[in-house]
């Protein structure tokens, strides 16, 4: 899964933002900054066997792509967050984070594109 434009859903940061354009680009800004920050925590969190920190990183990933993606993102970071609460299949993990990581590269680089786009969000 690797978003691109039609995985973007910015009805709910529009509506938070109250069609207000300039406050939706440095929503997007810094989704982009912290997103890839959050995700290289999860990934070192990962490789340490930090399971706990794992499904901390996921629940603070979850609630912004929420607000900005589609829902099959968020479901792969809910469930992230859940098994890796419980460690029990570590494999399994890895290859949900290594699809989160793809995905989430997508999306930022279709976010960046549409930032470049003078048009409106709404």
């Amino acid at each position: 899964m690797k978003p691109d434009k039609e995985d973007l859903n910015f009805k709910r940061l529009v509506e938070m933002a109250g069609n207000d354009e300039t406050f939706i680009r440095e929503m997007l800004v810094l989704f982009c900054k912290n997103t890839e920050s959050l995700m290289l925590e999860l990934n070192a969190s990962f490789k340490q066997d930090d399971f706990v920190q794992v499904s901390s990183l996921a629940h603070k990933l979850k609630s912004s792509i929420q607000i900005i993606a589609d829902k099959e993102l968020h479901s792969l970071v809910k469930e992230i967050e859940l098994e890796a609460k419980s460690a029990t299949d570590q494999q399994e993990i890895n290859e949900m984070i290594d699809q989160l990581k793809s995905s989430i590269s997508g999306l930022i680089k279709a976010i960046e594109k549409r930032l470049e786009n003078p048009k409106k969000f709404t």
